[in-house]
């Protein structure tokens, strides 16, 4: 299992920068990844819905005080980064909500979200998407500490390509949704 130096170090290396022992430590690299991890790590949380950050809880509901198009306010929780889906749906189709601030403005009287959550444990991340993340702090590295535009163009194209890999490895991770007992469709067999 890495480690959050570990793999703050794979970035540095990638950059061609000195290893670091410790975030605490009076070098340039460990404050700027200090600086800069927890930023590249909610950015790549929040471009995919990766499985290990998705998280499912029923919201408290709130009373509504100020004027909105809504019947129904809800507290998101302090750890979503992005929601997913908003059960139960109305029909087929998604309800309509806004958010404004952390509270959820739904018509819906219940409420039960699906959200990727802020992940710090780097045991629940799958290996590819460590890879990811170590590129992409690679590329938001590369500036600060080379000066180099053209080595964080190439860190950002090394990036995507790993993104690329975790969302696929990410997705391998599903199984086939299951269809759902019919009974029109059932007469047809």
């Amino acid at each position: 299992m890495i480690t959050k130096i570990e793999l703050i170090n794979t970035a540095l290396l990638r950059l061609g920068q000195a290893m670091i022992s410790s975030l605490d430590e009076p070098s340039t690299e460990a404050l700027t990844a200090s600086m800069l991890y927890t930023p590249a790590l909610e950015t790549l949380l929040r471009e995919f819905p990766w499985n290990f950050a998705k998280k499912r809880v029923h919201l408290a509901s709130i009373q509504i005080t100020d004027e909105t198009a809504y019947k129904h306010g809800f507290i998101l929780p302090n750890d979503c980064l992005a929601i997913l889906e908003i059960l139960p749906k109305n029909g087929l189709e998604e309800s309509p909500y806004i958010i404004e601030g952390n509270v959820l403005y739904t018509d819906q009287e219940k409420v039960l979200l699906v959200y990727t959550r802020m992940v710090e444990n780097i045991a629940e991340f799958s290996s590819q998407f460590c890879d990811a993340l170590s590129w992409r702090l690679a590329t938001e590295l590369s500036i600060p500490l080379t000066h180099n535009l053209q080595l964080q163009q190439n860190m950002l194209q090394l990036y995507e390509r790993s993104l690329g890999l975790a969302k696929k490895g990410n997705a391998e991770e599903h199984r086939a949704e299951k269809t759902r007992a019919n009974k029109y469709i059932n007469a047809r067999l």
